[in-house]
């Protein structure tokens, strides 16, 4: 083991891969070094002074706004129910942050009094006091639970989720825009042109979530007590407002100076 062993598998992956998918594979290698040394397989003098740089680059991951979920919403007619299913739970996912593990098994058991309460999948099992997570229902959200009287239907699972969500979404008009996306592969950027719809998944739920209660102005220490980020570094990265969205934000605050300046003159 060197760093020079480490060096020519980081610039091998980084030839072939995307950066992100370079980082997983060197994540991985990381905590095999960290296996063979705890358990005496390498020398930790020899490991010691190695250092594995794992790179990640911020992805052009999409969010849907306000109105493309009300778009969403609006479907009425599906040519199977399971359609209609993953719509309402997909939908649920982007007015209350959850991650897919958990808005995909959610309960009636998990509503009390307009909230849901909930033990994320992520942290349920680990060992951590006061991990419960309380959400205020939304209104479409409310609409969407009078549907199910008896219980929720059971979800697909994630990869057949993903697949029927991108089918529903070709069905909104609005979702039809296009946009770029950059990657970083064989160290050269590459971009390519997708369609919104394309590019639905699961997550993009959660991530609509964060945006849309940060472009609100709901306080980020709100937000990530909803969403369970313990780091504003991390929670900011599913924040995908771009320059246009912020400089609204800060010409709606320089209006709101002027008026209230205005009415104290």
């Amino acid at each position: 083991m060197s760093q020079k062993l480490v060096k020519d598998f980081t610039d091998f992956l980084n030839s072939k891969l995307a950066i992100n998918a370079s980082a997983k594979y060197l994540t991985v290698f990381k905590l095999l070094i960290s296996y063979a040394t705890e358990k005496k397989l390498l020398d930790i003098n020899q490991v010691s002074n190695i250092k594995v740089n794992v790179k990640k680059e911020t992805s052009d991951s999409i969010y849907l706004t306000e109105q493309e979920i009300k778009d969403m919403m609006a479907i009425k007619e599906f040519s199977t129910p399971v359609y209609e299913i993953v719509r309402n739970l997909f939908v649920i996912g982007c007015h209350t942050g959850l991650r897919f593990s958990d808005y995909s098994i959610l309960r009636f058991a998990n509503i009390k009094d307009g909230f849901i309460e909930i033990d994320p999948a992520k942290t349920k099992n680990k060992i951590r006091t006061n991990t419960k997570v309380i959400i205020p229902l939304h209104p479409m959200v409310r609409q969407i639970l009078l549907k199910y009287p008896d219980g929720f239907p059971k979800c697909p699972p994630n990869q057949v989720f993903n697949r029927y969500l991108k089918e529903i979404g070709k069905m909104v008009p609005s979702l039809h825009k296009e946009f770029e996306k950059k990657m970083t592969r064989s160290h050269k950027v590459e971009k390519t042109i997708y369609t919104k719809y394309s590019a639905l998944c699961t997550h993009t739920a959660r991530r609509s979530f964060c945006t849309n209660m940060y472009l609100k102005g709901v306080p980020i220490i709100t937000i990530m007590a909803i969403s369970g980020h313990k780091t504003q570094e991390n929670f900011m990265k599913y924040i995908k407002a771009d320059n246009q969205k912020h400089a609204e934000i800060l010409r709606k605050k320089f209006d709101d100076d002027e008026n209230a300046e205005g009415c104290a003159a």
